[in-house]
């Protein structure tokens, strides 16, 4: 699910328990991509990546929230314009 605010586009995770994986994600930005990492307490590695973002983001602003149940990707928008979809593509 994803939230289109004035300035951000909040993609929201829910997953049991992921608060305690803590050390083990991350999420790189790019200019108009993002890719979260996840490594899991068996050691597999799960890899949500998505590009060709609606448009374009500012990567040094966007950031990742860990919340016990909840990973919230906020994309910092580049120009404050209403995304209607996450990707060009959907």
């Amino acid at each position: 699910m994803f939230l289109d605010e004035k300035k951000k586009v909040k993609i929201y995770i829910e997953i049991e328990g992921i608060g305690a994986l803590e050390d083990q994600i991350s999420c790189d930005f790019g200019s108009e991509s993002f890719k979260l990492t996840i490594q899991d307490q068996d050691d597999s590695i799960r890899v949500l990546n998505v590009e060709d973002l609606s448009r374009p983001i500012d990567a040094a602003k966007s950031k990742l929230t860990l919340k016990p149940n909840k990973i919230v990707i906020s994309l910092h928008k580049d120009t404050q314009t209403t995304w209607y979809s996450l990707k060009k593509s959907s």
